[in-house]
């Protein structure tokens, strides 16, 4: 008897894309890891708001922490990229 399961991943994938909703999806993912991927101060502070293709939208609670994540901007760029395989942030827009 021929075995005809498929894995989840594969299947969740092909939806995914059939229905194009990589960049929902690709957010969901950001969200259930931010905190491992950021600092927990940081991961506290600015939480993502919405992906828009490359472009990250993080919400940070006054304006002096705005100014204090912006300072760290790159930082945070490069630290998603590292941890997110599937895909990539170019810019980190920050409300």
């Amino acid at each position: 008897m021929k075995n005809n399961f498929k894995p989840l991943g594969s299947i969740l994938q092909n939806i995914v894309q059939k229905h194009h909703l990589e960049n929902e999806y690709n957010f969901f993912k950001l969200e259930r890891e931010w905190a491992n991927i950021l600092d927990a101060q940081i991961a506290d502070i600015a939480k993502p708001h919405s992906l828009d293709g490359k472009i990250l939208t993080v919400k940070v609670e006054t304006q002096e922490w705005r100014k204090e994540i912006k300072k760290y901007q790159q930082e945070i760029v490069k630290k998603i990229n590292e941890n997110m395989q599937d895909f990539e942030i170019d810019y980190l827009n920050i409300i």
